[in-house]
């Protein structure tokens, strides 16, 4: 049997948080063989010019394709009492939300391009405090419309956005539109919108 001594082989969790494995193939990760029984991990194949690198955090590593962009952040905790791992691809733009350092609880919303940084800024609102029904209604109305103004921009500039495939390079717009009925993940949701691996750095640090 050959062995292609330029493959880049490593292993991933089976875990995928946010992403498939659909998604992932089409970056160009195969798996090698079917996961052993009971394992956390499956052995890979990687695209060209991709590594695995690790983080300052004992806890996470992360897949940085050919041109040094972060596109997986990768999870793996391996303790006496547990051994988890988990995977999230990384979208080129996401939504975020920025609290400022103030008494009021002021904060603002954000799109992120994970090339660029912020590229686009809603206006900031302050949680009100002991106010009316009403005011307060009319605190969450305007809340919503300001989080609403990020997502109608990243749709105007970048249709296809919520795709993590999108906007990388490895597919065209009419790829993307094609596939676009296919059952990727999205990453436009709750558990998803404010993920960043510096948020699970900052957390693991207070708890210990």
């Amino acid at each position: 049997m050959m062995v292609n001594v330029n493959e880049v082989c490593t292993s991933l969790p089976l875990d995928i948080q946010r992403g498939t494995w659909l998604e992932l193939e089409l970056l160009g990760i195969k798996q090698k063989k079917a996961p052993e029984k009971d394992s956390v991990f499956v052995d890979v194949v990687l695209p060209p010019g991709w590594k695995k690198e690790a983080t300052g955090h004992p806890y996470w590593s992360q897949l940085i394709d050919e041109q040094g962009r972060r596109r997986v952040n990768i999870f793996h905790k391996n303790e006496l009492y547990c051994n988890e791992a988990s995977m999230y691809l990384v979208p080129r733009f996401r939504e975020n939300i920025v609290f400022l350092d103030d008494p009021a609880q002021s904060y603002y919303y954000t799109a992120v391009d994970e090339l660029s940084g912020v590229v686009f800024s809603s206006e900031s609102i302050a949680k009100p405090e002991n106010c009316t029904p009403e005011a307060f209604d009319q605190y969450v109305r305007l809340s919503d419309q300001l989080k609403r103004s990020v997502t109608m921009w990243l749709d105007a500039n970048y249709p296809y956005w919520k795709s993590l495939l999108a906007y990388w390079g490895e597919c065209s717009d009419q790829e993307l539109a094609s596939i676009a009925d296919l059952p990727f993940s999205d990453v436009a949701t709750e558990e998803s919108v404010d993920f960043n691996i510096e948020d699970f750095l900052v957390f693991d640090d207070e708890e210990n």
